[in-house]
């Protein structure tokens, strides 16, 4: 399957908009499901050294703040275009912007994270990412895998989730990733381990070599 990006209705809906308030409680329980952000949270817990976590496109703020419980003597900050959520902290930064215009502070004591946000970018856009995080000391990456398997476990989710999900999660598998995709798009420094998870995920960590 060729990778596809294109729109997905959410993005283009106001937050209070009855629809998006149902995806975004669909995407809460697909993710819990998926479990990207249980691995990110495991793995990062396991690396030593860190003093800095961005994830980027946040959202909602949910994984931002769990990394803030485990890991509260860090430096968290979560970059999104939308506002930061009134049950976000002030122990965490938030930098409302276009990730691929902010000049991130990103250094070898620094962790990228990223649940679900890749598959919204085009590859000259992943380039650009990859250039401004490649100095990172590792890279957590929980991602739509893009295989005719996720498809069927899409359409089997169908009689549980809402319209715009259904639309939605359809379009993040096309635009997802394969093993060994990923990496194209970031530095050759980083040793790469990836896994298809069988309830549709790919998991993807950089570490520096």
């Amino acid at each position: 399957m060729q990778r596809k990006v294109e729109p997905e209705i959410l993005d283009d809906l106001p937050s209070d908009d009855p629809e998006a308030v149902r995806s975004r409680a669909d995407l809460r329980v697909l993710n819990r499901l998926i479990g990207g952000e249980r691995w990110i949270l495991r793995e990062l817990a396991q690396l030593s050294g860190v003093r800095r976590v961005i994830e980027l496109g946040a959202g909602e703020g949910l994984l931002t703040m769990k990394v803030k419980e485990i890991l509260p003597d860090v430096e968290v900050c979560a970059v999104d275009l939308v506002d930061k959520p009134g049950e976000v902290p002030e122990s965490i930064r938030w930098l409302q912007t276009n990730v691929l215009e902010e000049d991130l502070t990103v250094d070898d004591a620094t962790v990228i994270i990223v649940n679900l946000f890749l598959h919204h970018l085009q590859a000259d856009q992943l380039k650009i990412l990859g250039q401004k995080i490649n100095g990172a000391k590792a890279l957590l990456f929980a991602e739509p895998a893009r295989f005719p398997y996720a498809m069927l476990l899409g359409y089997l989710a169908y009689p549980f989730v809402g319209r715009v999900t259904k639309h939605d999660m359809m379009v993040s598998i096309r635009a997802g990733f394969v093993v060994g995709e990923l990496n194209a798009y970031f530095s050759e420094n980083f040793e790469w381990s990836e896994e298809a998870h069988w309830m549709g995920g790919l998991r993807s960590k950089a570490v520096r070599e």
